[in-house]
C-alpha cells in the first residue's frame, strides 16, 4: 500500500516522511457498509485526513466504573454514555473500558484502536 500510495496520503498528497502523525491503511468504503479488505478499496492517508476517511472514527470511553454509579446507571455511566452515542452515529465506533479492566483500560491494542479517548471520572482522579 505504501508504495503503491509512494509514501503520499491519498487524499492530500502529504509525505508521511515529513508528517508529524502516524500514517494508517483506511477503507475507503468501510467494512461495516459492504466495503472489502482488497486493496482496491484500501487508502493510505496521514492522520490529519482519517475525519476525510469512510472508516469510522473510534472513540474508547473510558471511565472509573464507581460502585455508586449503579444507584443511577444501571451499566455503569461509561456504558451508558456508549450505549446513547451509538444510537445516534453510525459514523463513530465505540468501546467502553474502565480503570479496573486489565492495564487500567488502556492496553496497547486499545490506544492503537482509538482516535479518540473520552475520559469520564469523579472519584478516583484526586
Amino acid at each position: 500500500m505504501v508504495r503503491l500510495a509512494q509514501g503520499l496520503c491519498e487524499y492530500c498528497r502529504c509525505p508521511e516522511r515529513y508528517s508529524s502523525t502516524t500514517f494508517s491503511i483506511e477503507h475507503i468504503t468501510p467494512r461495516t457498509k459492504g466495503g472489502s479488505d482488497e486493496a482496491s478499496n484500501l487508502a493510505f492517508a496521514c492522520q490529519a485526513n482519517k475525519l476525510n476517511a469512510a472508516d469510522p472514527i473510534h472513540v474508547l470511553v473510558w471511565d472509573e466504573r464507581q460502585p455508586r454509579q449503579k444507584e443511577a446507571y444501571e451499566n455503569f455511566l461509561g456504558n451508558e454514555i456508549v450505549e446513547r452515542l451509538k444510537a445516534t452515529t453510525t459514523d463513530l465506533e465505540f468501546r467502553s473500558v474502565a480503570l479496573d479492566d486489565a492495564e487500567q483500560g488502556l492496553s496497547a491494542g486499545n490506544l492503537e484502536w482509538a482516535d479518540v479517548i473520552i475520559w469520564w471520572g469523579h472519584v478516583r482522579q484526586g
